[in-house]
């Protein structure tokens, strides 16, 4: 009978420690629900990321940009994230020669046959009707994710053809030796071709660049191409030292020019002083001749005589003997006299 009202106070006892952990479990399941609701419903877009969410397969709204937005739990909504920020890349070996994934992987290419294997082998026409191979790279931005996401089953396969097809066009108008050099100009226009017919089928892309990774003559006439290159860099050498040379000989040939100019109207002005100061002198001597002719004569002898004999080292003066006759009597060195006789022998 005691033990009756122990049992009891047992009983109540566990059945009150199960209420209180049904009700703690219920509280910890009901945070946990809202946990899951709020992770599966509140989610983050990074930047340079759009968003589109899906409620049973139909688009719900606009496309959202970066930040938190928030969704219905799977399999009610789906988020699609497409990376429009970041700038994406496709590249086309469609022209290239044939190469095994080993040789991709290393770098290095197997010797070449005799001839291109056409459906095995990559290769491009040019305007010229010459062959070459080339390797491409588009660079591109999402700027429509609807349209990304959506309309296209496969939109990078159909973004590697119409890479292909400018390439085509573009090489069609230009020649060998122009898309050899790869100029800007070629890019511009492979790039702007590119854009337009993305324009037109609507992709929802930006087209920012297109660039030749390589381009290069077939391998089996690259030595003929090589050996051509060699001389047109011989050729434009020899050119800009035939230029500088030319220079070299103008400038020289110009100042020349200018020191011979400058020199002879030097000579010039000192032949008309000369000229001038012996005209006057000329007149001056004159009056006097025509006065005294026998005084002015003798004057003038004697500036002549003096100017003359002053050009001479040794002067002899002969007398006339009283007989009328003139003599001369010159002393001469026995040792000179000697050095000449044997000059004389010899």
């Amino acid at each position: 009978m005691k033990q009756e009202p122990q049992n009891d106070q047992s009983t109540h006892a566990l059945a009150d420690a199960l209420n209180v952990s049904f009700r703690i479990l219920r509280f910890v399941m009901i945070g946990l629900l809202l946990v899951y609701l709020i992770g599966s419903t509140i989610f983050t877009i990074k930047p340079g990321q759009t968003a589109l969410v899906l409620r049973f397969g139909r688009l719900q709204g606009v496309a959202r940009k970066s930040g938190l937005s928030w969704s219905l739990p799977y399999p009610i909504d789906q988020v699609i994230r497409i990376p429009s920020g970041e700038a994406r890349s496709i590249e086309s070996s469609t022209f290239w020669y044939y190469e095994t994934a080993e040789e991709r992987l290393l770098g290095s290419s197997s010797m070449p046959g005799n001839t291109l294997v056409p459906g095995r082998d990559g290769y491009l026409l040019t305007g010229d009707a010459n062959i070459l191979h080339a390797l491409w790279i588009m660079r591109y931005r999402i700027d429509n994710a609807h349209s990304y996401a959506f309309e296209f089953s496969d939109l990078e396969q159909l973004l590697h053809n119409e890479l292909d097809r400018a390439v085509v066009v573009a090489m069609a108008r230009w020649d060998i030796d122009s898309a050899l050099l790869s100029d800007e100009t070629l890019k511009e226009y492979i790039q702007k071709t590119l854009t337009a017919r993305c324009d037109v089928l609507g992709l929802g892309i930006t087209v920012e660049g297109v660039d030749a990774i390589e381009i290069t003559p077939p391998r089996q006439v690259k030595g003929a191409f090589e050996a051509v290159d060699a001389a047109k860099s011989e050729s434009a050498a020899k050119l800009t030292d035939a230029g500088t040379y030319r220079q070299q000989v103008l400038s020289g040939a110009r100042s020349e020019e200018s020191r011979l100019e400058a020199s002879s109207i030097a000579y010039k002005d000192r032949l008309k002083n000369t000229i001038s100061a012996d005209a006057s002198y000329f007149e001056k001597i004159y009056e006097k001749f025509k006065k005294n002719p026998n005084i002015t004569t003798g004057i003038l002898l004697q500036d002549t005589l003096k100017r003359t004999l002053a050009c001479v080292d040794k002067k002899y003066l002969i007398h006339r003997s009283r007989s009328g006759k003139l003599e001369l009597r010159l002393f001469l060195n026995q040792q000179q006299d000697n050095l000449w006789k044997e000059q004389e022998q010899k």
